[in-house]
């Protein structure tokens, strides 16, 4: 089953605000901790769908997505049509599948779950996005990356201008995977190796993600070949601390490139303990006439460093919040509907 497509645009889209508000099934609208992702590039899937059907019928869990890269095969000739990578009980999103010099990505998304994919503007090569909601008020937005290694400059400033866009990205979680082809970055301590100058592809990489405060969780080398030493080629970047824990298993079939699980803790936390500061009951004749008393005369004279006198009053302004505005527990705080 083929997904949905809106255009991915600040304001509210038609098509996604009827999305947002459909009913949710039972299955999802409840608080989910353990929300699967398997990740693979299957250097070619055409020969390898047999493959990912004996290693789903392994698990003990359905992945709520399946991301693949580099789905086509080097040989045109052999390349399928979307139609053929249809899963049942997922809704398939794709982006060059069958494309001449293109690799290809494919996106299973559980169809438990409403879903659709986002037009971006930048025209970077290779990436697509899914929006998935998980329950009310509770969104994912996924991005499925391939950077080849002969990826041009061009494109590469592309890719850094796309990153940069994420810096006022306020729509809930968003999840960026795929295959960067950036083998020299060590990401234990965030740099590059081999002292490649501030120009590199990879230092910029690093930069952006730091710029527009995204998180790389993978340590571990996802591909390895022979006798040629392993790296990190396949990454998972979050804008918020949501993965849970990432395993690394066998690829599939002849690929060289690990199969990916990332589970995710995507649920709303409870509230129901909360206690917060009442504002609109607070005593504020009796505030101000505490802090004008406890006011001191230190605090219009000079001496004291700036940090310090802040200090002074920080403490007097939360003292005198402790005693005069009163707290509400729970969900008090909550308008009513």
């Amino acid at each position: 089953m083929e997904g949905k497509r809106i255009a991915w645009s600040a304001q509210v889209n038609p098509a996604e605000e009827k999305l947002n508000n459909l009913q949710y099934t039972s299955d999802v609208n409840h608080v989910i901790n353990n929300f699967h992702i398997l990740y693979t590039n299957a250097d070619c899937f055409t020969n390898k769908r047999n493959d990912l059907a004996v290693f789903l019928g392994t698990l003990d869990y359905k992945p709520n997505i399946i991301v693949i890269t580099e789905v086509n095969s080097k040989c045109f000739g052999n390349n399928l049509m979307e139609s053929d990578y249809n899963l049942s009980g997922y809704n398939l999103y794709c982006l060059n599948v069958s494309e001449a010099n293109k690799r290809g990505i494919i996106v299973y998304v559980d169809s438990n779950f409403n879903s659709c994919e986002l037009d971006i503007l930048e025209d970077y090569v290779e990436c697509m996005f899914i929006k998935i909601f998980i329950s009310v008020g509770n969104v994912v937005t996924l991005g499925a990356f391939y950077r080849s290694p002969g990826s041009t400059l061009h494109n590469d400033e592309k890719l850094f201008k796309l990153l940069d866009t994420f810096r006022s990205f306020n729509k809930g979680k968003l999840l960026l995977i795929g295959d960067f082809n950036l083998p020299n970055i060590n990401w234990d301590s965030n740099i590059v190796g081999s002292n490649p100058g501030v120009n590199s592809v990879a230092y910029k990489f690093i930069s952006c993600l730091k710029d527009n405060y995204l998180t790389q969780h993978v340590k571990f080398p996802t591909r390895a070949r022979g006798s040629q030493t392993p790296h990190i080629l396949d990454l998972v970047i979050t804008n918020y601390d949501f993965i849970e824990d990432i395993f690394n298993f066998s690829p599939l079939g002849k690929s060289d490139h690990s199969v990916l699980h990332c589970v995710c803790r995507l649920g709303n936390k409870g509230i129901s303990n909360l206690s917060k500061l009442n504002f609109n009951k607070g005593d504020y004749n009796s505030f101000c006439d505490y802090i004008w008393s406890n006011l001191d005369t230190k605090y219009y004279k000079d001496g004291g460093s700036v940090n310090e006198l802040w200090l002074c009053l920080k403490s007097l302004l939360l003292s005198g919040q402790e005693l005069f505005i009163p707290y509400i527990k729970g969900n008090n705080w909550k308008k009513n509907s």
